[in-house]
């Protein structure tokens, strides 16, 4: 795949920008007397405008690059830890595509009531008086006022004998909610504060950089995953968001990939933002609504981000929700279903334009075993399908391939059919062989030699 980078994809929309806003600072002034103020707050909202027109297609961009690394990481994916359902497909390439990263969470013991929660309930390990957390914390949040996410506070107590000084060291993580668990990773962050034992109920703040905009009545997740604390009590707060009491302990699985580090949705997002603050002195804030994968037509996918962006500026703000529709081409991806089978096959499709319109022609197929090209075919399954190791039919985006490997009994060599172990009794009259040299290792079905229009070349294959 050829690699994007991704810094020439975010100034070059920009660089074009800042000419046009430029322009508008340094133009002469008309001669026609008006009151300076009303001047240059005109002038200054006019600017931020030509920003602002700019961030759909900014977002454009973006998601064309978070998209596709998306895609090939979740086949990547599939192969390393199993089959994905649709839904399961669905909630991860929003988690990856918006923040590179897929964290699953797995409730071990829950505590409610109160904000407050004793840490000693949920570590087992004490030497010389402090306590090592062995279990990460997550506590669940309704989002009590929209706007931006901006900072979190923690406090905490301790019981006497604790030594001079306490700490924490610990990584917060914070996400939204989809799939009625873990969304995507909003923000996260380090914390590391000392502090002596005089301060009774010591307090850590947490700035968020993001800059997310949460919605009133939405739920996060925030999770603390301390390698040490020295306090016998826990408290988490934020001011945009009320606890709803329920507190557990949890076992963390992470995924990453290196095609999504620094390249995903959000990602692009604060870059725009940094950009925005720096340069324009304007603040820039997001949310992602929703974001859908779908079929397109057999080459291509189509995914949809709905999203709302916040520009606030001296003069003026700006709120909008807007929405993205990006095709995604397939081609010069890995083909999913062969890498669920530790297989590497890439997408190319065939010099016959993608479906076969050379009936007959054993020119032509042996061509397409050979180059291991792809044609459509409505009786095979999609993309997305193989990726969700589904081998049914897709009636709009079938794609196959013929399986290059050793001889097979039972086997038609149709890719997913050969992949997915399909049996087909050779004693019953169910395949076909040629007896070309080069389709030697090759049998295929009755209905493939049907739509492939074979009958002349190929033969029944009796074992």
């Amino acid at each position: 795949m050829k690699t994007i980078n991704k810094k020439g994809a975010l100034f070059t929309v920009l660089a074009v920008l800042l000419a046009t806003l430029f322009y508008f600072l340094l133009a002469p002034a008309t001669t026609v007397p008006f009151d300076k103020r009303v001047e240059a707050e005109a002038l200054r909202i006019d600017f931020v405008e030509d920003y602002v027109s700019n961030i759909n297609p900014y977002f454009q961009t973006t998601m064309s690059i978070a998209g596709i690394r998306a895609l090939e990481t979740l086949s990547d994916l599939s192969a390393e830890q199993g089959v994905m359902n649709a839904t399961e497909l669905q909630c991860n390439f929003e988690r990856l595509t918006t923040s590179g990263i897929i964290m699953n969470s797995v409730p071990v013991t829950f505590y409610t009531g109160d904000l407050w929660f004793n840490l000693s309930n949920i570590t087992n390990n004490t030497v010389g008086g402090s306590t090592y957390a062995q279990l990460p914390v997550m506590q669940n949040f309704t989002v009590r006022k929209s706007g931006v996410l901006t900072n979190a506070s923690f406090k905490f107590r301790y019981m006497s004998g604790m030594g001079d000084t306490r700490a924490i060291q610990a990584t917060l993580y914070v996400f939204n909610q989809r799939c009625n668990s873990l969304g995507s990773l909003i923000d996260y962050g380090i914390i590391n504060k000392s502090f002596p034992d005089s301060i009774l109920a010591p307090e850590v703040n947490f700035a968020f950089e993001n800059k997310y905009m949460v919605t009133k009545g939405e739920t996060l997740y925030f999770i603390i995953d301390a390698d040490y604390t020295g306090a016998d009590f826990l408290a988490l707060k934020t001011v945009n968001a009320l606890p709803e009491g329920n507190v557990s302990t949890v076992s963390l699985t992470t995924y990453e990939h290196p095609l999504l580090e620094n390249s995903s949705f959000a990602d692009y997002a604060v870059l725009l933002g940094d950009f925005s603050q720096s340069n324009l002195s304007v603040s820039t804030a997001y949310r992602v609504d929703a974001l859908t994968l779908q079929e397109h037509t057999p080459w291509s996918v189509m995914t949809i981000l709905n999203y709302t962006y916040f520009v606030k500026d001296t003069f003026a703000t700006w709120e909008h929700s807007d929405s993205i529709a990006v095709e995604m081409p397939l081609e010069g991806l890995s083909d999913p279903l062969y890498s669920l089978y530790q297989q590497n096959k890439t997408i190319k499709q065939s010099s016959y334009l993608g479906i076969w319109n050379v009936a007959g022609n054993i020119t032509a197929f042996k061509n397409l075993y050979i180059n291991q090209t792809y044609i459509t075919n409505n009786r095979s399954p999609s993309y997305l399908m193989r990726l969700a190791n589904d081998t049914g039919v897709s009636s709009c985006c079938g794609i196959e391939s013929l399986a290059d490997g050793p001889f097979v009994e039972n086997r038609s060599y149709v890719d997913y059919l050969f992949l997915s172990d399909a049996f087909f009794n050779c004693s019953a009259n169910e395949l076909y062989k040629s007896a070309d040299a080069a389709l030697q290792n090759l049998t295929l079905d009755r209905y493939s030699v049907a739509y492939y229009d074979l009958n002349s070349s190929f033969s029944l294959y009796g074992c």
